[in-house]
């Protein structure tokens, strides 16, 4: 249900944005992230158009790497580990 509301909220700020409200568009980006952190056209309008500080893209750029060392960290233990479950490490 979150993605739906983010999804809106994406579309009500394209719509404010295109009508030069630049200030309402941004409300909106923010609430799609906030619905769905993984809403990365509200994410992206945001960047390419200048609207949110450099703290607020610090905070965002960093929770983006912390995702990616996890996926990272996940398929590095399944390319250890065969289909048995064996480690293939030597120990």
């Amino acid at each position: 249900m979150c993605q739906v509301e983010s999804a809106i909220q994406l579309l009500r700020g394209r719509i404010y944005e295109a009508m030069d409200n630049r200030s309402q568009a941004v409300q909106c980006y923010r609430a799609a992230l906030v619905l769905d952190v993984r809403c990365f056209e509200a994410f992206e309008c945001l960047v390419q158009h200048h609207m949110m500080s450099a703290a607020e893209g610090e905070v965002i750029s960093d929770f983006f790497e912390s995702v990616y060392n996890v996926y990272l960290y996940a398929i590095t233990q399944k390319l250890w580990t065969d289909f048995d479950g064996n480690d293939r490490r030597s120990k």
